[in-house]
């Protein structure tokens, strides 16, 4: 699940320290990668 965030992680990152912009799609890309983490999670936690 770790390397699924890592991204989100580089583009706070470069947001922060190096000032880079966020755009529109950066976002949703960021949305889309969050939702699917969400819903694998709960698929797994509910095949447990």
């Amino acid at each position: 699940m770790v390397t699924y965030l890592l991204p989100i992680v580089a583009v706070i990152l470069g947001w922060l320290i190096l000032h880079e912009a966020i755009t529109a799609a950066i976002a949703a890309g960021i949305a889309l990668v969050l939702a699917g983490v969400t819903l694998t999670r709960k698929r797994s936690a509910e095949t447990r």
